[in-house]
C-alpha cells in the first residue's frame, strides 16, 4: 500500500497520515488494570502466611511523655484482623510486598 506525503506542516511518522493510519487489532481487548491504593502499598506489607503486617500507631513523636513500655510496645509490629484483611485486599489486587 502506498501511503499519500504527509503535509509539510505535519512531522512526519505514521501519526502524520491520520489517526486511521495505524491498525490496531480489535479483536483483543484487554480491560485496564486494577490500581493499588498508595496508602495501603506505603503503609502495609503482607506475609508468606497472608497475613497483613502494619506499624503501630503513636509512634512517631512524643515519645519522651510516654513510659518505656509503651514505646518498646510501638516499635513492634501490627498484624490485622481477620476482619479487616478482606478490605485491604480489595486495595491491594495484586498483593503486597
Amino acid at each position: 500500500m502506498i501511503l499519500p506525503e504527509p503535509a509539510k506542516h505535519c512531522r512526519k511518522g505514521a501519526a502524520a497520515y491520520g489517526p486511521r493510519a495505524r491498525t490496531t487489532n480489535t479483536t483483543e481487548h484487554k480491560m485496564p488494570k486494577m490500581k493499588t491504593k498508595s496508602g495501603v502499598k506505603k503503609r502495609m506489607s503482607m506475609t508468606a502466611s497472608g497475613q497483613i503486617k502494619t506499624g503501630r500507631a503513636g509512634h512517631n513523636h512524643f515519645l519522651r511523655h510516654k513510659s518505656k513500655r509503651a514505646n518498646k510496645a510501638g516499635a513492634k509490629s501490627n498484624y490485622l484482623n481477620e476482619n479487616h484483611e478482606g478490605q485491604i485486599k480489595l486495595m491491594a489486587p495484586y498483593g503486597l510486598k
